[in-house]
């Protein structure tokens, strides 16, 4: 704990850590910024892309969107009409594209208040017996050879003898793709079940394959050429489709933080045209998240959906947050995954102590203890824009604002 309490004179103080004491913004010559795209969502009937997709015959479950990308989409329901966040309609890993793209598909007749996501296997077998494979006989013949017969048999032919599935994808062309994407929707459409489909696409991790300098145009423009290098443009309703654009602030030998006094100027920056009383809803908002960093009261970060608070920047969420989290981070349950009370009972403690024994082993190699080179940390604001208006946001910032709203700590010190 970096804060607590102490007795004194019969009374109880609390007892806080300055965090800012001693500290300053990084030097102005010090520090650069660089621009980068994160991550594509988006939302259609077809399938836009000029290079060959993955389909997956019997799509694996664990890549069911359950987790919230901060989109929704109206569907129709038996309660009427209503917005409702992706991941809660059942929906399926229906192909990959290159190394960082999926492609779900979406069941929006399939949706129950309060379900999981998950897509019954009646429907999965009428998606591969009455949809993929026939599309596959009618546009390419010479091809079926190369799927399985069946779903059913798909799934005894994915089973080892544990009942585990192994997972495996045939290619469809690039020049065949988007007449496979309208055939597919055509044929669920005439299903009960699969009515109304409709594909995400999502692309992620692209940051450090799109860094670029936001201040030139032409840079904006040709890092976002590469981020749609696999998508036919021409036939992408971009109004349906996000980009996350990002900026990140780094200066050598520190880790940077946000200062939490300042996020209603990030909140001014990030939603330039959006009005005074915007802003000031925006930072008394519920939406509005903020992470603390190590319980340092002085330094934290912020996430927040605003489908309708950013509408006037056409932003639908926004976040800021550092990069020291990076050494420790992780998305699967490991040594540095959040700790609970019952990590204390006997039966797990050894595990705790071996785990808390990682982490400083950790924090030692990031201060540059030893041989090892310290650890840098940046400062990152992204925000979730529709993609006709990528080039318009988050050039740069200016100096006076990273002086006012960012505080940069020496490695050695910070970790």
């Amino acid at each position: 704990m970096l804060a607590g309490r102490e007795h004194v004179n019969h009374s109880e103080w609390r007892v806080f850590v300055n965090a800012r004491q001693g500290f300053a913004a990084p030097p102005s010559d010090e520090y650069t910024i660089r621009r980068d795209y994160d991550s594509l969502l988006g939302i259609s009937r077809s399938l836009p892309y000029i290079s060959q997709l993955a389909v997956f015959p019997i799509p694996s479950f664990r890549e069911t969107l359950t987790t919230s990308v901060h989109m929704a989409v109206k569907i129709q329901t038996t309660e009427g009409q209503r917005s409702v966040q992706l991941h809660k309609i059942p929906n399926i890993l229906f192909g990959k594209l290159a190394n960082r793209s999926q492609t779900r598909l979406f069941f929006p007749r399939l949706y129950v208040s309060g379900g999981l996501g998950r897509v019954p296997q009646p429907a999965l077998k009428n998606l591969y017996n009455k949809v993929i494979r026939p599309t596959i006989n009618e546009i390419l013949p010479a091809n079926v050879s190369h799927w399985p017969v069946s779903y059913e048999q798909a799934f005894s032919q994915a089973q080892d003898r544990q009942g585990q599935l192994h997972h495996h994808s045939v290619d469809v062309p690039g020049h065949y793709i988007q007449e496979f994407g309208r055939e597919v929707i055509r044929r669920c459409d005439q299903d009960r079940d699969l009515k109304g489909a409709f594909f995400v696409h999502e692309c992620r991790g692209t940051k450090d394959a799109t860094v670029h300098n936001g201040t030139f145009e032409f840079d904006r423009e040709e890092s976002l050429n590469d981020l749609l290098r696999d998508y036919d443009t021409e036939n992408m309703e971009l109004g349906e489709w996000y980009v996350d654009v990002a900026l990140e602030v780094h200066c050598p030998g520190h880790v940077l933080q946000w200062l939490e006094d300042g996020h209603r100027n990030v909140l001014e920056e990030l939603f330039p045209n959006s009005s005074v009383a915007r802003i000031d809803q925006m930072a008394r908002s519920r939406a509005l998240q903020v992470d603390q960093v190590a319980q340092l009261t002085d330094l934290a970060g912020f996430r927040m959906e605003c489908p309708t608070m950013g509408r006037a920047d056409s932003i639908i969420y926004a976040q800021i947050y550092t990069t020291d989290k990076s050494p420790t981070y992780q998305l699967h349950r490991g040594a540095f995954s959040a700790k609970s009370a019952r990590d204390l009972y006997p039966a797990k403690i050894d595990r705790l102590r071996a785990d808390y024994t990682k982490l400083g082993e950790v924090f030692g190699k990031c201060s540059g203890f030893g041989e090892h080179e310290a650890q840098d940390g940046n400062v990152r604001a992204e925000v979730r824009v529709r993609a006709t208006r990528v080039l318009e946001v988050l050039h740069t910032f200016e100096d006076d604002f990273i002086q006012s709203n960012v505080i940069a700590y020496d490695d050695s010190t910070w970790w």
